[in-house]
């Protein structure tokens, strides 16, 4: 009985913005040298318009796998955050809620084990909702909803 898994696979992909985080620096380099702009002034301001790119979109870029054996992943696309990896039979309920620019997942365990882990993703809106019914059909957590500038712990 214990090699049966309790729900089968589910995988989410990268969100759109981090192809675009990509391809417009390309774009951009394209474009200033085939109009021979200034070089230098192109140098200077690709950076800082990357930067402020990925500040507003693309911070938090994941995808998001949940193998048969109740493990809850996060694969974050930038090397510099940590891959994130629970196990959904240690949490009873999901909070879910927009942050700006991404969204925040919030597992919470029975009132026994008091814990608690936070994790901020920015995956692809269709996925998140779709991984949302995934987790309150096949699991046996209890998905919550908060809406945005209610809960101030989060």
């Amino acid at each position: 009985m214990a090699d049966q898994a309790p729900y089968p696979e589910f995988g989410s992909g990268y969100p759109f913005n981090v192809y675009l985080l990509i391809i417009i620096p390309i774009l951009l380099l394209g474009i200033g040298l085939y109009r021979q702009s200034d070089l230098a002034y192109l140098m200077m301001n690709l950076p800082i318009g990357m930067l402020t790119f990925y500040i507003l979109f693309t911070r938090f870029s994941s995808k998001i796998e949940i193998n048969e054996i109740n493990g809850f992943k996060v694969v974050y696309f930038f090397p510099w955050d940590d891959d994130v990896q629970i196990d959904l039979e240690d949490f009873e309920q999901l909070y879910y809620s927009k942050g700006l620019g991404y969204d925040v997942l919030r597992f919470t365990g029975n009132a026994n084990e008091v814990q608690s882990v936070v994790i901020k993703v920015n995956t692809r809106s269709s996925d998140m909702q779709r991984m949302l019914s995934f987790i309150e059909k096949e699991t046996h957590l209890k998905v919550v909803t908060v809406a945005t500038g209610q809960n101030k712990t989060f």
